[in-house]
């Protein structure tokens, strides 16, 4: 069977990580506008698994250009903790699990990957044998007992309980291998733990070998193949029968759905018989018999239990051991106070001697280590201020990048499209330099270069290109006094209103995307500018009121807590300040109060 497969925009980096995504795909006819979940397993798979789901979805995107596309992650067991047998939800999984699922919920496969090298779907994936090519002490199967084997983790890769069944067949139930260590890490790793002399054998995926090999990942040659089985079935290495592949399926049971959802699936599958094929990647094809699957099912649920026999051996003796280890620590714990008190006795004739040269030295000590927190602190603060202001053009110059990429890759990359992409990628860079450049200068304490801005032209262009850069499509409405000047750095200014901007659209993330929008309104009070931004979001607690400038401290998974923190920075720089409160509906509001510039409407920047 094949690995799981991940979607990336760079696959290298991506490879590193342990995560499976979760991509909602937004799917409508000419007629009528559904909205499908597509949920796709990407944690430790092959290359061709991955750039094949990239490539589906890619496709899938062209197809139905109206639709838009939202990301988020989760991993394998997540993945099935919460899956449901939900109106609209498509998923992306390998046989095993599919089996699993379907079983459970009623879910149907409506489509089945084939390899390129594989006869049809139900022949597509397997297992093999590798060990080192100098081992000459293992040559076929029979020299596998009593060695030593490594594979991946069954929820990453189901070619170890194949592999199993296959052994089964040849040795019957009985222990087999010396040990068997069973890794989280991607399928590919076990290829390197055998060459490095970790184990005896490695239990890998079918065609894997041969992509490693192709690609330079491993020397030819260095590694063997062991019980390696022949036919046209599959035409690469698999030591084991051959199971179905990966599938598309939808969790709802057929027979509950209406004409217009069945009618949808039946346009995705209409648009999966023309996926490009790219790299090697695999094709879509009908759905296979998984009597097979149902059978490696049972035993990896065998092995499953077989992996419990300690724990159950543990919870029917576990008093017994308790009481053996309450007696060893009785024991060591006497013996340990013992040597205590003859040390104590002999060190307290030297205490006084020593006592007044150990407290200069721990006064050193400690005046030392204040020295170094303070400077470990300085060197946390800016790094997180750097990393926290580079995420966005960096996010943005990565995804044009990858852009002109898959352009070129299906031959749609026109001289006007590649022109537009590179300007926005060095406008990025430009960006990124000057944040850089920026955050240096803040430790020597510069004067800032300050210009004249109206107000209203720089927001409407701030927010053209952040909604531009980061794909929001949450409507900003801007109003008020197009006459109001301020003086202020360009750069600060624009990092403030992103920020304030960034904060909305994440909170409007889980809202009613129909009834989502930011306001953002300009005024003069007491001669001074004031810019109001509020949204549609949901309430903050008084809590995360009285904490939301507080450096360090967030509500957001992945936040460094220094953006509000950083735009009042800026604010106070420029002799105004932001502060937020929320009004008596609950509505969270920012205020942004600076000097207002009077006569300079005309040479002012917009």
């Amino acid at each position: 069977m094949s690995t799981r497969s991940r979607v990336v925009l760079d696959l290298n980096l991506f490879r590193k990580q342990i995560s499976v995504f979760l991509i909602t795909l937004a799917f409508s006819s000419p007629t009528t506008a559904s909205e499908w979940m597509v949920k796709a397993q990407t944690v430790g798979e092959s290359e061709s698994i991955v750039e094949t789901i990239a490539a589906t979805l890619d496709h899938l995107r062209d197809s139905f250009p109206s639709e838009r596309f939202l990301l988020d992650y989760s991993d394998n067991k997540e993945f099935k903790k919460t899956f449901s047998a939900q109106k609209g939800l498509l998923f992306i999984t390998d046989a095993l699990t599919f089996a699993e699922l379907s079983q459970k919920f009623g879910a149907w496969a409506f489509a089945a990957m084939k390899h390129p090298l594989a006869k049809d779907a139900e022949h597509t994936s397997g297992a093999v044998f590798i060990t080192k090519s100098d081992r000459s002490d293992i040559s076929n199967l029979k020299d596998l007992e009593g060695c030593s084997v490594i594979a991946a983790e069954p929820s990453l890769s189901p070619a170890y309980p194949m592999a199993i069944r296959e052994l089964e067949r040849f040795f019957g139930e009985k222990p087999l291998f010396k040990t068997a260590h069973l890794i989280s890490s991607p399928v590919e790793q076990v290829v390197h733990e055998v060459l490095a002399g970790k184990a005896d054998i490695g239990i890998i995926d079918s065609c894997l070998l041969e992509g490693m090999e192709e690609r330079g990942n491993i020397p030819k040659g260095s590694i063997k193949v062991i019980g390696t089985k022949g036919g046209a079935d599959l035409k690469c290495h698999h030591s084991t029968d051959l199971y179905p592949g990966w599938v598309f399926a939808a969790a709802y049971p057929r027979n509950k759905m209406d004409v217009s959802e069945v009618q949808g699936i039946a346009n995705i599958v209409d648009v999966l018989k023309s996926v490009p094929q790219l790299n090697a990647t695999m094709e879509w094809t009908t759905p296979t018999n998984n009597s097979e699957i149902l059978e490696l099912q049972k035993s990896l649920d065998k092995l499953n239990n077989q992996r419990k026999t300690f724990n159950s051996f543990f919870q029917q003796y576990k008093y017994v051991i308790y009481s053996f280890l309450l007696l060893l620590i009785g024991i060591i714990s006497h013996s340990l106070y013992a040597e205590w008190l003859v040390r104590r006795r002999t060190k307290e004739l030297r205490q006084t001697i020593q006592e007044k040269e150990k407290l200069e030295k721990l006064i050193s000590e400690e005046r030392e280590k204040m020295s170094h927190l303070e400077k470990m602190g300085i060197v946390s603060q800016m790094s997180s201020l750097i990393a926290h202001e580079l995420q966005q053009p960096l996010n943005a110059i990565v995804n044009y990048a990858r852009g002109l990429r898959l352009l070129r890759e299906k031959g749609r990359l026109s001289e006007d499209k590649f022109q537009t992409a590179v300007a926005e990628i060095s406008d990025q860079g430009l960006q990124a330099a000057a944040i850089v450049n920026k955050v240096r200068n803040y430790s020597k304490h510069p004067q800032a270069k300050k210009e004249s801005i109206n107000l209203i032209g720089f927001l409407e262009k701030t927010a053209e290109k952040f909604c531009r850069v980061r794909n929001c499509t949450i409507p900003i409405e801007i109003s008020g006094n197009r006459n109001v000047v301020v003086s202020a750095d360009l750069l600060e200014l624009e990092l403030l209103i992103v920020n304030l901007l960034k904060n909305s659209c994440e909170a409007l993330a889980e809202e009613d995307e129909s009834k989502s929008k930011i306001f953002i309104q300009v005024s003069e009070s007491n001669n001074k500018a004031v810019i109001t931004v509020y949204d549609t979001a949901s309430p903050l607690s008084k809590e995360e009121l009285k904490t939301l400038f507080t450096p360090g401290i967030t509500s957001k998974k992945n936040g460094l807590g220094l953006g509000l923190s950083l735009c009042q920075k800026i604010a106070e720089s420029h002799g105004g300040n932001l502060k937020a409160h929320q009004n008596d509906k609950n509505t969270l509001i920012f205020t942004l109060e600076l000097p207002l510039v009077k006569g300079s409407n005309n040479d002012s920047h917009s």
